[in-house]
């Protein structure tokens, strides 16, 4: 008798843990579903791995390549910090006061290899140029997305494994929520191929002429008129830690310093301000400013294919 009372008890406490274990799965699957998930329609709507690399796998550079008028810029082999990176290259908007002698110290964590080791997204990816009413556009060959575009197509082309993001995160998830959704994407992309170093994230500044309109950044670029080109880079704030910023600044201004070897005045200073742009996932990400909207798209696309040419020999002088 004394047996068959305790087996009555158990039976609401056996119940109860079986309703908390589904609860818990349930809980869990919920989480599941809300993990940073790259945008359903592709996970990269551009990359391009060589032929040669991957047996079977298609070339998808192919498709593209010789269907823009703006060439690979031919330059001489890396010859890294002949001019050395100063005080003077940065414009510091936060008052960070970087010690730039210990940070050219830091040495920068970088190896290319046969996986995709470069990310190029567009947080705000409807910015556009002078071509466009109102500076901004949703389609793709008017807007920043271009720009990024033909970055990719270089970087690709000189045998970088490189993924390009053409979603508009601006007109997926607002002006303001943008860096949100794009950091997600960010995170999801490094989930899925974890020998991203390079992080880019591609805009075009704005520069107001006074009269309610927007002036160009110009640039000469071997002859031709350019956009001239910008670095964005965060620090470390209580609101948003950024603790690799030191290192990302140290990337930033090698990278710098050789790409203005190659064309002086093609870069201006570094905007050093008190953020992070989702530059904390890796130690070599940086936010690039194509000209402004006050440039021309054809200018934009020609410091594009320059940028991304010198950023390729740069890279691979750490293969």
């Amino acid at each position: 008798m004394e047996i068959k009372d305790k087996e009555r008890r158990l039976v609401p406490i056996l119940c109860g843990l079986l309703v908390l274990m589904a609860c818990c799965f349930r809980t869990g699957a919920v989480l599941q579903e809300r993990e940073p998930t790259v945008p359903q329609k592709e996970v990269a709507p551009f990359i391009y791995m060589p032929g040669d690399r991957e047996e079977g796998r298609p070339t998808e550079i192919g498709e593209t390549q010789g269907s823009t008028e703006y060439q690979i810029y031919e330059t001489s082999a890396p010859s890294l910090l002949s001019s050395k990176p100063s005080q003077e290259d940065i414009d510091d908007r936060c008052g960070a006061e970087p010690d730039i002698e210990a940070i050219l110290q830091k040495e920068i964590s970088l190896s290319v290899s046969e996986e995709p080791c470069v990310l190029i997204l567009h947080t705000h990816g409807t910015e556009a140029y002078a071509d466009c009413a109102g500076y901004r556009s949703e389609d793709e060959g008017e807007n920043v997305i271009r720009v990024g575009k033909e970055i990719a197509e270089a970087l690709n082309a000189a045998g970088i494994p490189t993924i390009h993001d053409t979603t508009a995160y601006d007109m997926e998830a607002g002006y303001n929520a943008a860096y949100d959704r794009a950091a997600e994407a960010i995170a999801a992309y490094l989930d899925k191929y974890p020998g991203i170093q390079v992080v880019i994230d591609v805009h075009r500044d704005a520069a107001s002429d006074g009269q309610g309109g927007q002036k160009p950044l110009w640039a000469d670029l071997q002859g031709e008129r350019a956009a001239a080109m910008m670095l964005v880079m965060g620090t470390d704030t209580p609101e948003l830690p950024h603790e690799n910023w030191e290192e990302n600044l140290s990337f930033a201004l090698k990278l710098q310093s050789y790409i203005e070897e190659g064309n002086p005045g093609i870069m201006r200073k570094i905007s050093l301000r008190g953020a992070r742009y989702n530059e904390h996932f890796t130690s070599c990400s940086i936010l690039l400013e194509v000209g402004s909207a006050g440039n021309t798209m054809e200018e934009a696309l020609r410091s594009g294919a320059y940028f991304g040419a010198r950023l390729a020999e740069f890279l691979q002088s750490f293969s």
